[in-house]
């Protein structure tokens, strides 16, 4: 038998769960307009140019490596391609050139 505070808390519970419910169904549509309006900002600031993955970053005021993890997202996607590299400034590796595919 339930005490009078869980007979209290029971419906208010169970609307909590129906609401959240409807915010993972809310969340998925949110998360894939964000998707498309990040190949939209990628698009405009990339189409018709050639850009280091640092160019890129800067012009969406992001940084280094949350554009870099974006455009291996658009590369497997179809949308970027790898046009070529440049020699690194300092030590490591090279740095990628990025086009926007046609």
């Amino acid at each position: 038998m339930l005490s009078f505070t869980g007979m209290l808390l029971a419906p208010m519970l169970q609307q909590t769960k129906k609401e959240s419910q409807r915010g993972k169904k809310g969340h998925a549509k949110s998360r894939q307009a964000m998707k498309v309006n990040t190949r939209g900002r990628y698009r405009l600031a990339m189409e018709g140019r050639e850009l280091t993955t640092g160019e890129i970053a800067n012009a969406r005021g992001l940084t280094h490596m949350g554009c870099l993890s974006t455009l291996y997202e658009l590369e497997k996607e179809g949308l970027v391609e790898r046009v070529g590299t440049k020699p690194n400034t300092g030590t490591g590796k090279p740095t990628i050139i990025w086009g926007w595919k046609k």
